[in-house]
């Protein structure tokens, strides 16, 4: 590995740079070249630096929902490191935290339920950096962190200005947004401003939580809903800092209420939920353990997890290529099954 500090450039660039221990799964390849930046100066002149040198541009945030080929990643590598929250009062007296796009996920929904404020705690323990929110619309336990942006601030490759997006331009999907698209790949996010309130009521709309509540008969305040979360993730997914992995491998599939309909006379106990007007959403871990039946499944090095057949893990050794062959095995056992179709929710790069 070499560094070029650059004569124009306000930004150390690293060459042939290992990304796997900067990825939860911990596989994959080398970035040609590499840097991380602070602040919106560094950035501009990464993107210059890759510009001049006609180098496509990665964008790396804390590589929880990544998976990177074993050939690496041509071109250049950003490391967003811009850090920085702050609370400040919003419109009609609601809260608002404008969070930089460096700022570890969950350190920022531990800080909001501490302040007691509302809003984010169904999302409690999702890793990852504020940057990836609006890509992914994160969402857990029924709660989708798109119903919560009051902006999402960005920098324009092409024109190289900055430009701030509000909600309804973010185009929020299921696991989706405008920042995943064609046209969204040339911004990249720098900040994002969530709407918090005083006063709110416990989401425990998804049963997990429900369940939690009822079994222990205990007031669902706003830490303990956080907590709640918390115990329901570390019960169903590896610990992402001890277990190679990026938790969910693949989306909750979305079908037409009728072709559900027609699943359950071979599979009366599908679970799904509205998804939509004639649609439903099927959950992929179900589908996995019970259809393609791969729950626990170990091959080689590679295997889904025993707590949750939507996560696929790496046990040591394995490579990017590995990952993606147990992965298709598991679409397709599932498209034999049934003709629904998998995409995956981790990104490969």
């Amino acid at each position: 590995m070499s560094t070029d500090n650059g004569t124009d450039e306000s930004v150390v660039v690293e060459h042939d740079v290992a990304l796997a221990p900067r990825t939860t799964f911990r596989v994959g390849g080398t970035a040609d070249f590499f840097c991380a930046v602070r602040d919106e100066q560094e950035l501009v002149a990464a993107v210059r630096y890759a510009l001049v040198r006609d180098l496509p541009i990665t964008i790396l945030g804390g590589g929880s929902n990544v998976l990177v080929r074993d050939e690496g990643v041509r071109g250049l590598v950003i490391a967003m490191a811009l850090r920085g929250r702050s609370f400040h009062e919003g419109r009609s007296g609601a809260i608002e935290v404008r969070a930089r796009a460096g700022e570890v996920w969950d350190e920022l929904v531990s800080d909001a339920v501490q302040r007691g404020f509302w809003g984010i705690e169904n999302l409690s323990g999702v890793p990852g950096l504020v940057g990836a929110t609006p890509i992914q619309n994160v969402g857990a336990y029924g709660a989708e962190v798109g119903s919560r942006i009051v902006s999402v601030e960005a920098f324009d490759i092409e024109r190289m200005s900055a430009r701030v997006f509000r909600p309804e331009e973010c185009a929020f999907g299921y696991r989706d947004s405008f920042f995943k698209s064609a046209a969204g790949k040339r911004f990249i996010i720098t900040a994002v401003t969530y709407r918090l309130s005083e006063v709110g009521a416990p989401d425990l709309s998804y049963r997990d939580t429900s369940e939690y509540f009822m079994e222990r008969r205990i007031e669902p305040t706003l830490s303990a809903v956080r907590e709640a979360v918390l115990t329901i993730r570390r019960a169903k997914f590896p610990d992402v800092d001890r277990v190679g992995t990026a938790g969910s491998f693949f989306k909750n599939p979305v079908i037409s209420r009728a072709r559900y309909d027609k699943l359950t006379r071979a599979y009366p106990s599908m679970p799904a939920h509205a998804s939509g007007a004639g649609f439903v959403k099927v959950p992929a871990g179900w589908l996995i353990e019970h259809v393609a039946k791969m729950r626990g499944v170990r091959e080689g090095a590679v295997g889904s997890s025993e707590h949750h057949a939507l996560a696929i893990v790496n046990h040591g050794g394995a490579r990017a290529s590995d990952i993606l062959a147990f992965a298709a095995r598991i679409e397709d056992a599932v498209y034999r099954a049934t003709g629904i179709s998998f995409e995956p929710e981790v990104q490969v790069i």
